[in-house]
């Protein structure tokens, strides 16, 4: 059965992965002597291979020298990631045993470097393949390694702004509707106002004002709400019940965990709050244009 071995630094994969995370029998790999032979197996590879934790592997491939590399290993831990490729393929060992096992001295074949601000990304692959010019490495960034996960990340971005601007729409006509309502009930009201001497620059103000503190109401409540409903999503996850099977293979997991960040928070403040002027300016213009004496004797 083919396999594909990973040669791990174990205290340093805890940085920059989760695989440490996602060990569900037996117990992770460490750099310690007593480890030198000891694998972690994906679940669905080990129920196909019928192992568990302690047993022996037999691995048999050939060495970078050209020799045959053939070794017994030890299942030190079972991992299940949810990703079929990884679960069925993959065996983790220390780095050190597998450059041993492949004669590959002291060589690494991959580097992962991970960033604290993922909008660094390009910058920084410039900076490393000006720096490494004159050695053959091929520097790649995540989206190039992994396009098709790429491609699905920029669909959905493009389909949340798509929902956004639908639901930021219905917002803007619900808060136009509501207040075109306030100013057909308050006409006599506002003839008044304007018979003892109020401005139409006043209506106008007085108006907005009312949409802007309604929605200033709106989003105060609303993010008080959410942040309690997405923090809590955020410890709980969200399963994809019937569709676990069809998503696995792409976000390698079945259930979800929403991220709420501050951007958002400000993101969605600025937009409704101009959103409420926009929407108030037109039942406003009607307010401001009441006759007074015909506005007084609307019924």
């Amino acid at each position: 059965m083919g396999v594909f071995i990973m040669g791990i630094s174990p205290h340093h994969e805890i940085l920059i992965s989760t695989i440490h995370t996602k060990v569900s029998e037996g117990d992770f790999l460490t750099s310690s002597e007593k480890d030198k032979y000891s694998i972690l197996v994906g679940k669905t590879l080990a129920k196909n291979l019928g192992v568990r934790i302690g047993d022996k592997i037999g691995l048999l491939t050939q060495a970078s020298d050209g020799s045959v590399a053939a070794d017994n290993f030890f299942v030190k831990g079972i991992f299940k990631t949810d990703f079929p490729e990884i679960d069925n393929l993959f065996i983790y060992m220390p780095i050190k045993t597998a450059q041993e096992f492949l004669v590959y001295g002291q060589g690494i074949s991959e580097l992962v470097i991970q960033l604290t601000n993922s909008k660094n990304i390009r910058k920084t692959i410039s900076c490393l393949r000006n720096t490494v010019n004159e050695i053959s490495l091929e520097i790649l960034s995540w989206e190039e390694i992994a396009p098709d996960i790429s491609q699905i990340i920029a669909l959905s971005k493009i389909l949340i702004r798509l929902i956004l601007v639908l639901i930021f729409l219905v917002i803007a006509i619900g808060i136009m509707n509501t207040l075109l309502m306030c100013v057909y009930e308050r006409i006599p009201e506002l003839g008044v106002m304007m018979a003892i001497g109020t401005k139409p620059k006043q209506i106008i103000f007085m108006i907005v004002t009312e949409s802007l503190i309604i929605t200033v109401i709106g989003i105060v409540s609303g993010n008080f709400l959410s942040f309690l409903i997405v923090h809590y999503l955020s410890m709980k996850g969200i399963p994809l019940g019937i569709f676990e099977k069809g998503f696995s293979s792409f976000i390698g997991g079945t259930v979800l965990f929403p991220i709420l960040t501050w951007e958002s928070f400000l993101f969605s403040t600025i937009v409704l709050l101009v959103l409420s002027i926009i929407a108030s300016l037109y039942p406003a213009l009607k307010g401001a244009k009441l006759h007074p004496i015909e506005a007084i004797r609307h019924i």
